[in-house]
């Protein structure tokens, strides 16, 4: 789901002239909007992942250096991308304010050593006076350092990310009406991504909703 927010819309839009496809084809007039939006806008990109052969990420990486080639194109961004591994994270104090916004994500690392989940942490603390988002994924909510998703704003819950019992416990510290709520995420995760926006107060339609921008309640099960 994280990937295909870093890519978007942009990236079936571009694709047909990555792959070679349309190679030689004449580009459609009308300037950038005709090619889509990356629904994570950043100016640089960094994955930070033990597996770093993922196909996944390959596939970022290549159209990411692909919207950043050609200055001429329609579809040109200023962009970077880079990959990493746990143990070449720099401290984030390296991280110097320059106008350019960073995403960093963390893949799957919550099973790393405490000394990787230390260095962490300052990112989701602080990292936003040094204009870096950072994002955790994980298979388990639980299994994150909890100064880690202490820090978190958002929770984004998917298909298989945990029983029943599991997203009562995620709930239950933010809303009284817990178990119903629970109840109702757990049926929906298995259609849509939903997402907690733990900066709304509990009792705001937005604070749980699915699919970015549909409150909860409105959800029915067709």
């Amino acid at each position: 789901m994280i990937v295909h927010q870093l890519l978007g819309s942009k990236y079936p839009k571009v694709y047909p002239w990555m792959s070679g496809e349309k190679r030689g084809h004449k580009i459609p007039k009308g300037g950038s909007k005709n090619f889509g939006e990356r629904y994570i806008p950043c100016d640089d990109l960094i994955v930070v992942a033990q597996h770093q052969d993922e196909e996944l990420w390959e596939v970022v990486q290549c159209f990411y250096e692909f919207i950043a080639m050609d200055k001429q194109a329609p579809w040109y961004e200023n962009v970077r991308f880079k990959l990493i591994a746990p143990e070449d994270l720099p401290d984030i104090s390296s991280f110097k304010r320059t106008g350019r916004s960073t995403v960093i994500v963390f893949d799957d690392l919550a099973g790393e050593p405490l000394a990787t989940q230390l260095k962490i942490v300052p990112f989701f603390r602080s990292g936003r006076h040094e204009g870096i988002s950072s994002i955790y994924i994980a298979q388990r909510f639980y299994e994150i350092h909890q100064n880690i998703r202490g820090n978190f704003k958002y929770i984004s819950l998917h298909r298989g990310c945990g029983t029943l019992d599991s997203i009562k416990r995620i709930l239950k510290d933010m809303y009284d009406d817990y178990e119903p709520l629970a109840k109702k995420v757990y049926e929906v995760i298995k259609k849509h991504f939903v997402v907690i926006d733990i900066r709304r107060p509990s009792d705001d339609p937005l604070s749980i909703r699915f699919r970015w921008d549909k409150p909860l309640k409105d959800w029915q099960n067709n």
